[in-house]
């Protein structure tokens, strides 16, 4: 599997597991909540760390660090991560839904404008290399 279809797919099961987060917001119980995003944060910052990794780090030599889409891809992972932390200190369940849907916003409005990156990803590294970094992306991240 190439690394793209690796991360469209997991894509799909976060979109997945956002909004049966999102559905257990009606729950009065933070803590419950809380947990359960706590779950789902870690999952989707592993996510993050190796799209920097074997995404974002080979496009670099194409692409560079600045101002550019990898600069504000990275800008996303540090606003997701940044939301998380803040719902992790919400003081009950109207802010940690509130926290949640910002959060959501940013991941989905970056799943979206990723779909750039891999047109990108496809015309500067060729098949063999997208398919030896998909490989790497399963030992890294075991389908679930």
């Amino acid at each position: 599997m190439d690394l793209v279809t690796a991360i469209r797919s997991e894509h799909v099961r976060l979109e997945e597991d956002l909004a049966e987060l999102e559905g257990t917001v009606r729950s009065p119980d933070v803590a419950e909540f809380k947990r359960r995003a706590g779950i789902f944060g870690a999952d989707l910052l592993g996510h993050a760390q190796l799209e920097d990794e074997l995404l974002f780090g080979p496009l670099e030599p194409s692409l560079g660090t600045g101002a550019g889409p990898l600069s504000a891809m990275r800008a996303d992972h540090d606003r997701i991560e940044n939301g998380l932390a803040q719902l992790r200190q919400a003081p009950d369940i109207a802010q940690a839904k509130a926290m949640l849907a910002e959060t959501a916003e940013v991941v989905r409005d970056h799943f979206q404008r990723e779909e750039m990156l891999f047109a990108m990803a496809g015309e500067l590294l060729d098949q063999d290399r997208l398919s030896q970094l998909g490989s790497q992306w399963i030992e890294k991240r075991p389908p679930r």
